[in-house]
């Protein structure tokens, strides 16, 4: 009698296929698809030497497939990782992140893959876009990125795995990164403004009334430009002494749908940070600062017949009252500057907040009480911040003479005199 023929199961035509190799491990194959010649596209989804787990790793994949559109395979990766950037990043991150993280997704994310598609996506191929990133800073940004937009796409089974999860970032060579620290050092070496270049720029403001206050104001608060610009006068307690931070101007750009800058807008938006947003006292000097800028644009308002000293206006508005833009005021510095032969010193408004921390710190402030000025929300963030000295516990000279004053008790094995045993 002949034998019976084993009965098998067939996967659906073309679904995948499990086979065991000649070097004795299975092997898990699914079919994407065709490519544009009419080339079929397989991608291995599992190599080992179970049949069963290769078996489980088709029934993943397949599943994965049946919820996809039959070409979501064959889609480029720098269109899909655009297409989240603007559908889902953009509403996660403030204007300013956003614009940076497409400027980074432009300049070395879209160049390396606009030609690969989301189904060849592998280590191998991060791992070289990587390394041909020069700066480890920005390296360490796209991966980040990266890994985020790899982490939705599992989520959305448009891949069963993240690469970017086996790549580690490696530092370069040690003597490599003490050089660069060493120059990060020295081009930051003072980045409030000196004592010398501040009085020359303090004088000079003088003759500058809207520039006179809003940097005096900046000076004496430590606020961003972007908060001052969003100041308004319902936020300024002059009898309590205390002003709340509730808002920033920041700019918003709008892009195509190709990921291309229209345009930018000028929009008030939340402060930097969470921590930014809060409450600070002020100093009787700010108040009285304050109040003369009141008067100032009271005055201004009566000529102009216009009110620019009602609770919603804005601290340092335009002459109209108006909501005035970053760029706009950072050019009446710098045309400032270049008047009165101040731009050679490297001034800009962030200097002055460093100022702020810097003079805080010259009055033995602690580190912790300028943070809380500066609202870090770490306080190695203020230290990174400050002007640093390069022998900074040589500050503490009088300090430590207070500690171990020959006047106070003497402890009992205090020495007495020369040891002979460590005579030279």
């Amino acid at each position: 009698m002949a034998r019976k023929k084993k009965e098998t199961q067939r996967r659906e035509k073309n679904f995948g296929s499990v086979f065991k190799g000649t070097d004795g491990r299975w092997r898990a194959m699914i079919n994407l698809g065709r490519d544009e010649n009419g080339k079929r596209i397989r991608k291995q989804v599992y190599y080992g030497f179970s049949e069963e787990e290769a078996n489980e790793a088709i029934r993943k994949a397949t599943e994965q497939k049946t919820q996809l559109d039959n070409d979501i395979f064959t889609k480029k990766f720098s269109g899909l990782m655009m297409k989240w950037l603007l559908s889902e990043k953009q509403n996660t991150v403030t204007p300013r992140s956003f614009d940076n993280l497409m400027i980074n997704f432009k300049n070395h994310i879209e160049p390396k893959l606009k030609n690969v598609e989301m189904h060849e996506i592998d280590v191998k191929i991060l791992k070289n876009l990587l390394k041909s990133i020069k700066s480890e800073e920005v390296r360490r940004k796209t991966k980040y990125l990266l890994n985020q937009f790899l982490n939705y796409a599992v989520e959305e089974k448009l891949i069963a795995y993240n690469p970017v999860m086996s790549i580690d970032i490696k530092t370069r060579d040690t003597e490599d990164a003490i050089e660069r620290e060493k120059m990060e050092e020295k081009r930051n070496k003072y980045k409030a403004l000196s004592p010398a270049v501040r009085k020359k720029f303090f004088d000079a403001l003088s003759s500058h009334p809207f520039l006179n206050y809003l940097c005096h104001v900046a000076y004496f608060s430590g606020l961003r430009i972007g908060e001052l610009l969003g100041l308004r006068w319902q936020d300024i307690d002059m009898k309590n002494k205390v002003l709340s931070v509730e808002h920033a101007i920041t700019t918003k750009p709008e892009f195509d749908k190709y990921g291309n800058k229209l345009s930018k807008k000028t929009i008030l938006s939340n402060p930097k940070t969470a921590s930014s947003k809060t409450k600070l006292p002020m100093s009787n000097t700010l108040v009285e600062t304050l109040k003369e800028w009141k008067n100032i644009q009271r005055t201004k308002g009566r000529k102009l017949k216009m009110y620019l000293t009602g609770q919603k206006d804005f601290v340092f508005c335009n002459d109209d009252g108006t909501m005035r833009t970053y760029y706009g005021t950072r050019t009446i510095l710098n045309r400032f500057l270049r008047n009165n032969d101040l731009d050679k010193y490297g001034i800009h408004f962030h200097a002055i907040r460093h100022t702020f921390g810097d003079v805080l710190r010259e009055k033995n402030w602690s580190i912790y009480k300028i943070q809380k000025m500066l609202r870090h929300s770490k306080v190695t963030t203020t230290q990174i911040y400050l002007s640093m000295d390069e022998n900074p516990a040589l500050d503490l000279k009088n300090d430590i003479n207070e500690v171990f004053d020959e006047r106070d008790e003497e402890p009992e094995n205090k020495p007495k005199g020369k040891n002979k045993d460590f005579e030279m």
